[in-house]
């Protein structure tokens, strides 16, 4: 991960209620029509961008990922095309909230590093490797239920993102926590010379 590019922006310029998803809609949306309808009943004012596109791994939106998209515009959210790496981390350093509903369960998510990186708290599902990538209640938030456990973790994964627009003190103890511990790729590769070489 590039810290050049993907680093903290100050705390009083994120705009609140502002969410972002970025993952490919192949790793799982399933919370995020509940979960969106619920926020705006508590917070009309809130906003969701939708960066997501098969295109980011050279395929086309299948008919139910365009289902998805056309429902969640009719419900208000934004979805935009992809953007550059630069333009990604900007809109991380100013967004309030990183909705992460992944049913894939990823060995490591760049847009996990990314988002931590640029101190925005993540809300993420309780699969694959993101719990060892965030410490709940400290650089992010994981929901307690699993995905295969489908409609208690929908309703888990939206209080939690209602609870952590709720509590601004949470909301920025993770946005200051986020970063730490997150390594550039010269870092990574001085640990892997490290390890092999001893």
């Amino acid at each position: 991960m590039d810290k050049k590019i993907f680093y903290p922006g100050e705390y009083k310029k994120r705009k609140k209620f502002r969410m972002v998803m970025a993952s490919a809609l192949i790793k799982g949306t399933l919370p995020i029509e509940q979960t969106w309808q619920n926020v705006k009943r508590h917070f009309p004012e809130a906003e969701l961008y939708i960066y997501s596109s098969q295109k980011l791994h050279d395929k086309e939106n299948d008919s139910n990922q365009n289902y998805f998209l056309q429902g969640m515009e009719g419900l208000g959210a934004r979805v935009m095309q992809p953007v550059k790496q630069e333009i990604l981390a900007e809109i991380m350093r100013t967004a309030w909230i990183f909705l992460m509903p992944n049913t894939y369960p990823e060995i490591c998510s760049n847009l996990l590093l990314q988002a931590r990186a640029c101190g925005l708290p993540i809300v993420s599902s309780n699969i694959g490797a993101n719990p060892e990538f965030i410490e709940n209640g400290k650089t992010g938030i994981i929901t307690e239920d699993y995905p295969h456990d489908i409609w208690l973790w929908v309703k888990k994964y939206t209080e939690a993102t209602i609870n952590l627009c709720k509590d601004e003190e949470q909301h920025q103890y993770i946005s200051e926590n986020a970063p730490e511990g997150i390594l550039d790729w010269n870092e990574v590769g001085e640990r892997w010379n490290k390890c092999l070489t001893e």
